[in-house]
Formats: structure tokens, C-alpha cells, sequence
């Protein structure tokens, strides 16, 4: 025969796992039996004050909340402005530097200073094409240009 009390597979191996079934099931059962009027009657205060606790502790984290945010804004805002200090300070001095380097002989200049950029044209009238137009007359003002071949 098979006893079951000397470590088989009964239902008495796990007695922890046992006690935890059985408080799932009381559990289940609580919750789907209605309260009766005493039990409302005792357990309405204490739920009361319950859901006033948990709304402070709310008020209170989002106040905690709101100071952690504002002391994080203002550092950020201090941060911001050190750091345009800090890039208007070396833009003051690059802009001194290159108007002392404007300001000296040419043979001192840096000569690796970029060339400035060209003056724009006056509108000129379009190119001859390749069939042999005739050139535009020359400004007033100017030498006269060649003249084409007949």
C-alpha cells in the first residue's frame, strides 16, 4: 500500500502553498459577499479616512513635486544665462580681434584671412549668342571697344 504521510505526492507537501490557496479563496469569497449595515456602519469611518489621508499625501507630493520642478527651472535658467554670458564674453572678443586685425598695416594682417566676397554686377545685357549677335554699344564714359568684323 502507499502512504502518503512519508513524502509522496499528497496534498500536505507544500502546507506554505496550502495557506496561501486558502487566503486567495477567503479573499474571493469577501469580496463577493455583500457588507452587511454593521459592517458598513464600522468600516465607513475608517475608509473615510483612508481616502482623506491618501488625498493629502497627493496634495503633498504634487507640492513637492512643483518645488523640485521649480528649483530644477531655475537652475536650468541660471545655467542658460552663464552660458550666453559666456558666448556673448568670446564674441566681444572676436569681434575686438578682428577689428584690430582690420584696423593694422597689411603685412601684419593674418594672411590666412578669407577674401572678401565680390562686389555685385551691374546688370549687363545678355551675352551674344553663338550665331553672331551683335555686341551691346559701350557705356557712356568708357573706351570704345572694338568693333566686330563685318
Amino acid at each position: 500500500m502507499n502512504d502518503d504521510t512519508t513524502g509522496g505526492t499528497g496534498r500536505f507537501d507544500n502546507p506554505l502553498g496550502l495557506i496561501i490557496g486558502a487566503v486567495a479563496a477567503g479573499f474571493v469569497a469577501g469580496a463577493l459577499i455583500p457588507l452587511t449595515k454593521p459592517e458598513k456602519q464600522r468600516l465607513q469611518p475608517i475608509g473615510s479616512d483612508i481616502a482623506r489621508r491618501a488625498l493629502e499625501a497627493r496634495d503633498e507630493v504634487i507640492e513637492h513635486g512643483r518645488g523640485i520642478l521649480g528649483d530644477t527651472v531655475s537652475a536650468a535658467q541660471e545655467a542658460v544665462q552663464k552660458h550666453g554670458k559666456e558666448l556673448a564674453d568670446s564674441l566681444t572678443t572676436s569681434v575686438a580681434d578682428v577689428a584690430s586685425a582690420i584696423g593694422k598695416p597689411a603685412d601684419t594682417a593674418p594672411s590666412a584671412a578669407p577674401p572678401s566676397p565680390p562686389a555685385p554686377a551691374a546688370s549687363k545685357p545678355a551675352a551674344p549668342s553663338a550665331a553672331g549677335a551683335a555686341t551691346p554699344p559701350p557705356k557712356p564714359g568708357t573706351p570704345s571697344a572694338p568693333k566686330a568684323q563685318t
